[in-house]
């Protein structure tokens, strides 16, 4: 969505990348006590956007790396991080802990949207809980 700041023009994602990644880590369980290597999740969320691209039309990946990166999925763990939600104790941020019991999800979110991101959590769960 595009928005005036000012005299100056700005870009305000319509569906905030920040709340999905805070919607699937909260619907996600044992998420709360277990490493996670940044680049996995990266890795996850890009395989979400090419099963649900509409869902995360304003999350882009780089894949000249050695792994899938976003920028966007960075900016949503440092927003997670600031706002409370997750503990990040290490320098890397190689681990993080959760501070959330249950599922929270945008008001702009279709049931839809939710399901799929419902879904995507237990595939998380089960990838994490397999090690």
């Amino acid at each position: 969505m595009e928005i005036n700041v000012g005299r100056f023009k700005g870009y305000l994602p319509d569906k905030n990348p920040t709340d999905i990644v805070l919607s699937l880590l909260s619907r996600a369980k044992g998420v709360e006590e277990h490493k996670i290597d940044p680049s996995y999740l990266h890795r996850f969320v890009y395989d979400m956007k090419k099963k649900m691209p509409e869902l995360l039309v304003d999350t882009h990946f780089s894949e000249t790396s050695f792994f899938p990166h976003s920028e966007e999925i960075d900016m949503a763990m440092r927003d997670l991080q600031s706002a409370g939600f997750i503990v990040r104790p290490n320098p890397k941020f190689a681990s993080f802990t959760m501070k959330i019991e249950n599922p929270i999800d945008a008001d702009w979110m279709t049931e839809e949207e939710k399901n799929a991101i419902q879904s995507f959590a237990e595939t998380l769960t089960k990838n994490l809980t397999q090690g």
